[in-house]
């Protein structure tokens, strides 16, 4: 007789859990990238919480986990908690506790971000695309954390992951990238999902800036190395 696996979480009671927490709070306090690790780092051993999927009348295909739209594009809705799952979502959705390698796996094949206890859900790409351009934006749907295709690749994979922000060897490559751009990096900072905020310094006049901005941006989308360990890059012009 084949015997049916048993629940991981039969006795969980959908509350928030320690790492997440702390995670939450490093948002709260607009820690960006502190927030993205801790996250990663408690998703090794804690869940988390999404809407069932539910299955289209008449429709052969399997159910999907709905995707919502966000600044780098579509994302898919987690939650920390049943509280936090009830506040953010419709009365009548059914929340599902899942394995954080499952659905990072899932948010890879479908939408690419992971967006834990978005408080507003955007009505449109127009309305959110918008947003990514600056890079503060998450501070205004605090305490929340977006996780890109770097951090969910690796989640998805068991293997561990490298920020951005802290790759020495992406950060020496930035700056080689920059060489006879007349761009020079200032700071190399966390951006939400997995991004880089990365302040530049450009020349004074105004044309002579644009085109240097520009002449970066063109360096970078021909290196084969950085969209693989940074989901992007933005340039932030300093003065």
């Amino acid at each position: 007789m084949k015997h049916l696996a048993s629940n991981p979480f039969a006795s969980d009671c959908g509350d928030l859990l320690p790492g997440t927490r702390r995670a939450l709070e490093l948002a709260a306090v607009k820690d960006v990238g502190a927030a993205q690790v801790e996250l990663f780092s408690a998703l090794q051993t804690e869940r988390l919480i999404v809407e069932a999927p539910v299955a289209v009348s008449g429709s052969c295909e399997s159910p999907t986990f709905a995707g919502v739209y966000a600044p780098y594009g579509s994302a898919l809705p987690v939650y920390s908690s049943a509280t936090r799952f009830a506040e953010l979502t419709n009365p009548g959705d059914r929340p599902l506790l899942v394995n954080p390698a499952r659905i990072a796996l899932a948010a890879l094949a479908t939408e690419g971000f992971l967006w834990l206890d978005a408080p507003v859900i955007l009505g449109s790409a127009t309305q959110a695309k918008p947003l990514g351009k600056n890079p503060e934006w998450i501070h205004a749907y605090a305490p929340s954390i977006m996780l890109g295709p770097p951090a969910l690749n690796a989640l998805a994979s068991g293997d561990k992951w490298l920020p951005a922000w802290e790759d020495a060897e992406l950060a020496t490559l930035l700056n080689s990238l920059s060489a006879h751009t007349d761009v020079e990096i200032e700071t190399i900072a966390a951006g939400p999902a997995g991004g880089l905020v990365v302040a530049v310094r450009t020349p004074d006049d105004r044309d002579a800036a644009k085109l240097a901005v520009k002449r970066f941006y063109k360096s970078l989308l021909r290196s084969p190395e950085v969209s693989p360990r940074a989901t992007y890059v933005q340039l932030l012009p300093v003065r």
